[in-house]
């Protein structure tokens, strides 16, 4: 939920849409079947059926748009997560300095034997030789 705090009004925004999406698809089955009974078991005409058929026609418009605008959504909300996590991966990457070693380690790790005074001596086998001198033995 962390990468979600820049998003928040666009997710609330996509569930609105949802939502509204729900609500005109039920209205399109609503309309479909009453023209479809008036057609069929009352017999009636294109004609009588006009003012219904203009209605389905902007239900099914609307449904578009509502789709169009969904994906727009998902999309940029999509786009600021992911932004998130890469700017988060690369202050991490930094943070590790080069081949993968803690900045703070590196300079530690560059000494073999470790000095008996340096903290890294105590956690040698753990940390160090295992990042920086992973062919040797442990």
């Amino acid at each position: 939920m962390r990468y979600a705090e820049g998003v928040r009004a666009l997710l609330v925004v996509s569930v609105a849409l949802g939502v509204v999406s729900a609500m005109v698809v039920i209205a399109q089955a609503i309309l479909l079947a009453g023209i479809l009974a008036v057609v069929i078991i009352g017999g009636q005409g294109l004609t009588d059926v006009q003012g219904r058929l203009n209605w389905l026609g902007v239900v099914i418009a609307v449904r578009a748009a509502l789709a169009w605008t969904s994906e727009e959504v998902a999309r940029r909300s999509a786009t600021s997560v992911t932004a998130g996590l890469r700017r988060d991966l690369l202050v991490h990457a930094a943070a590790l300095g080069p081949g993968g070693v803690p900045v703070s380690m590196a300079a530690n790790c560059r000494r073999w034997p470790p000095p008996a005074s340096n903290h890294c001596t105590i956690t040698w086998r753990a940390t160090c030789r295992s990042w920086c001198c992973p062919s040797s033995s442990r």
